[in-house]
């Protein structure tokens, strides 16, 4: 049943909803030429589904505040036909809990879900192509969130202050997140960023206060300033060599930062970059002294030093821009690869600092973090029709490498073995036939 309040080209109208789902009470929707846009309902109260069509054409459009501040509504479940959510349709919906979000959709407009403070069961469509801003703001209850492939920017204040999210996911062609993105989302306890992420902007990720480490992949270009500040619980930092500016605040208050890399690119480092660091001990400079603004380890911890390569432009000892300062001697592969992990440059290969099990050397010919987990990063045998196969990273300097079989786990030999020649990302694989019932497979590494 419908009633036409408006006639014309646009007819606004209410529907009466008849899913035996549905509470009592309308939605309002405005009809088009081919599709309809719901606008509200006249009493948003409990649980709602919305029609898949209304008057024979479908439901593709939720409109712009349709559901603002409608704080009875409880949850939601939107049809199949629905491509667009749009600016603000679901703002400060405060007992909002759960949305049922379909497929279909590719559009989220700004504001669509913010103050949404109940809000922690929905799923972002695979099929989303365009977020606006602020669009899960102050949702206090989001627990996780997947970010579709189709995202490529991660607009302002996204996830600002989502207090209860701790993993999130990110697609492999994400190039940007904007500002205040992740900011004041307290219990995030992990972010992966992918390959293609060239851009992270102001404020980011400021007040994470559970991110334990970061390791920004090789692409980044460019971090705005106080990204990363007051990340209470921020221990390990990985920038790649490419980044020319760590800009004003970056780092400041991360009072669990112990030592930390400079790569060789890096230019400038700006005001208050590392201040109240109070347990960075060590800053490790890879190549040429930078330029440097104002107070960037101003109270760092009582024994901080900056350390530096022998050859290495611009350095003064025993201080250097009033900070103390110390020749390390000749940069090698082993030094750079300690230092680049967050471990003194002459840490033995052959020791576990961490207690992990698996001893330094084994990190640096596997190419593995020795600060995350490095066990879960060793190779893993497979067998396939026949064929035992180890594929493993083998390009680190100044090591040997060998694969070898045995059937006995006492005697070993290398003949049998086929090794495939290392590709670009200096990865190679050992396999050997399985002929016998205990055939093994080992790859050993050695320094000279």
């Amino acid at each position: 049943m419908h009633l036409p309040l408006l006639t014309g080209a646009l007819t606004t109208a209410l529907w009466l909803a008849v899913s035996p789902q549905a509470p009592a009470g309308d939605f309002l929707y405005r009809e088009n030429s081919d599709h309809i846009v719901i606008t509200g309902h006249t009493d948003p109260v409990g649980a709602l589904v919305v029609p898949s069509t209304i008057l024979s054409k479908p439901v593709t459009v939720v409109d712009y505040s349709a559901f603002k501040d409608c704080v009875e509504l409880t949850s939601i479940t939107l049809p199949n036909s629905l491509t667009t959510v749009s600016h603000a349709a679901f703002y400060g919906c405060t007992e909002l809990t759960s949305v049922g979000m379909p497929g279909s959709v590719s559009v989220f407009g700004n504001q669509v879900f913010a103050y949404c403070f109940k809000l922690q069961d929905i799923t972002v469509p695979a099929s989303l192509h365009s977020i606006g801003t602020n669009v899960f703001k102050h949702c206090w209850k989001l627990p996780r969130a997947t970010i579709p492939g189709g995202i490529t920017s991660i607009p302002w204040g996204t996830f600002y202050d989502c207090s209860s999210l701790t993993d999130v996911s990110l697609p492999s062609g994400l190039t940007t997140i904007d500002l205040d993105a992740f900011r004041q989302c307290g219990k995030l306890r992990q972010i992966n960023f992918p390959a293609s992420l060239t851009t992270i902007a102001t404020s980011a990720f400021q007040d994470c206060d559970s991110l334990p480490s970061i390791h920004l992949p090789a692409g980044i270009s460019s971090i705005g300033a106080s990204a990363f500040q007051s990340c209470d619980a921020l221990r390990h930092i990985t920038l790649p060599d490419g980044l020319t500016t760590l800009p004003a605040s970056l780092f400041y208050q991360c009072p669990a930062v112990e030592t930390v890399s400079i790569p060789a690119s890096v230019t400038l480092i700006g005001t208050n970059a590392f201040r109240d660091c109070d347990s960075l001990h060590t800053a490790v400079f890879q190549g040429a002294a930078p330029a440097v603004e104002l107070r960037v380890f101003l109270n760092c911890a009582a024994d901080f030093t900056v350390m530096f390569y022998e050859g290495a432009a611009g350095f003064t000892t025993p201080e250097w821009e009033g900070y103390p300062c110390t020749n390390i001697g000749a940069a090698t592969p082993v030094s750079v690869w300690l230092t680049s992990s967050g471990l003194a440059y002459d840490t033995p290969l052959l020791s576990d600092p961490g207690n992990t099990g698996v001893p330094l050397l084994l990190c640096y010919a596997f190419g593995i973090d020795p600060r995350e987990n490095p066990s879960a990063g060793l190779p893993r045998p497979t067998l396939s029709d026949g064929t035992l196969s180890l594929r493993f990273h083998a390009a680190s300097a100044d090591l040997t490498y060998r694969a070898e079989t045995s059937t006995d786990l006492a005697n070993w030999s290398a003949i049998g073995v086929t090794l495939t020649p290392p590709d670009d990302d200096g990865m190679q694989a050992a396999s050997v036939p399985v002929d016998a019932a205990r055939r093994s497979l080992r790859i050993s590494v050695s320094r000279p």
